[in-house]
């Protein structure tokens, strides 16, 4: 135990539908555009910043719901799909007490009716954002990866296990590939229009390290690269 991270990060991939597809590559083509108009005169206007916070966004909810156009759509079925069979898996390694980071309240209550039968899920935690992990978890699954990943376990300080697991559902080939191999650069940039984490629009150096991080994900994501 004591020659574990604090974190252990990993993925398991999930096709996309031809329909969350083709929503994902226009978005990123948008990204793409307006990145290299940035290269090109090393401005980046507070509109621009706000369509690229809108394109990662729509590429992010492509990647899950089933209406890639409705970012208030249920969780696409594949998701949902490969969340059973992760906790399945779990459960066949000797059942280590897992939680389930949902993105709102809708997608708790859409998991959990989708669980409730289910037998790999018995005693996992679903949790909507903002609500506290609780304490001794090994495993956190969630759809999607993050801006910032975390550095130290969750849930009540001195109850979370050494090498605590965060596993993410990962759309193949789209942007959620190119957030989680990029995961580690970004551990202290700034929070942004897109992550929900910001009060206003980055300015100076910190909005140059969030277009810098911006255009490494989509050089690491294979349709956006295309």
């Amino acid at each position: 135990a004591d020659q574990l991270p604090p974190v252990v990060h990993s993925e398991r991939l999930l096709p996309l539908a031809p329909g969350q597809r083709a929503a994902h590559d226009r978005q990123a083509g948008v990204a793409r555009r307006l990145l290299a108009a940035w290269q090109a005169s090393g401005w980046c206007s507070d509109s621009d910043q706000w369509r690229l916070a809108q394109a990662l966004q729509g590429m992010q909810q492509a990647c899950h719901r089933a209406d890639p156009a409705d970012p208030a759509s249920p969780l696409a079925e594949a998701t949902v799909q490969a969340l059973a069979a992760a906790l399945d898996d779990l459960a066949g390694t000797g059942a280590p007490r897992a939680a389930v980071l949902c993105a709102s309240t809708a997608d708790r209550d859409q998991l959990a009716q989708r669980l409730a039968d289910h037998a790999g899920a018995a005693g996992v935690a679903l949790l909507a954002a903002g609500e506290p992990l609780p304490g001794g978890i090994d495993v956190v699954l969630q759809a999607g990866v993050p801006w910032r990943p975390r550095r130290q376990p969750a849930g009540p300080r001195g109850e979370a296990p050494a090498g605590q697991q965060w596993l993410y559902l990962v759309a193949q080939d789209g942007i959620d590939g190119g957030l989680f191999d990029t995961l580690a650069a970004r551990l202290d940039l700034p929070r942004s229009p897109a992550d929900g984490g910001a009060r206003g629009w980055l300015q100076g150096d910190a909005l140059q390290q969030w277009l810098r991080a911006l255009q490494a994900a989509l050089a690491a994501t294979p349709s956006a690269a295309a």
